[in-house]
C-alpha cells in the first residue's frame, strides 16, 4: 500500500510492452592504430614497434596518432595486434628513455657540446 492507502502497482514484467529492454553496453573497439592492423610485416606485433607508448592511465597507445589520444579505450592499442604498415623495429628508437620522458631540444644538445669543447682539460690548466 502506498501513502494514500492504494495498492502498489504490479511490478513490470519483461513481457510488458511499456517496458523498454535494458540496453546492453557494447564493448569499445580499440581504434588507436596509425594504420590498419595486419598491413605490416608478417609475424610482427604492435608490442614490438618503436611507436608504442604508455598513454593516459597506463594503457598502450600509438605515438603516431598522439594528437588524437583521449582518456578512453577508443584510442588504445592492443600489443598483441598484428603490426600495421607504419611498424618500425624497436631498435630504431634512438633512446627509449628520451622518447617517454621527452627528448632534449637541439639547442640544449648544442650547448652541452659547446661546453665540452670550451672547458679546459686537466692538462690545459
Amino acid at each position: 500500500m502506498n501513502l494514500f492507502g492504494e495498492p502498489d502497482p504490479p511490478e513490470p514484467s519483461c513481457a510488458d510492452p511499456n517496458v523498454k529492454p535494458s540496453r546492453a553496453k557494447h564493448p569499445t573497439v580499440r581504434r588507436g592504430y596509425a594504420a590498419i592492423p595486419g598491413t605490416g610485416p608478417a609475424g610482427e606485433k604492435c608490442g614490438t614497434c618503436c611507436h608504442r607508448e604508455i598513454g593516459y592511465g597506463g594503457w598502450y597507445k600509438c605515438d603516431l596518432i598522439r594528437a588524437h589520444w583521449t582518456g578512453g579505450l577508443g584510442t588504445d592499442i592492443l600489443l598483441r595486434s598484428p603490426a600495421c604498415r607504419e611498424w618500425e623495429p624497436e631498435s630504431s628508437r634512438a633512446n627509449p628513455a628520451l622518447k617517454t620522458a621527452g627528448a632534449p631540444s637541439k639547442a640544449l644538445q648544442q650547448t652541452d657540446s659547446a661546453k665540452k669543447t670550451l672547458t679546459p682539460g686537466p692538462d690545459q690548466g
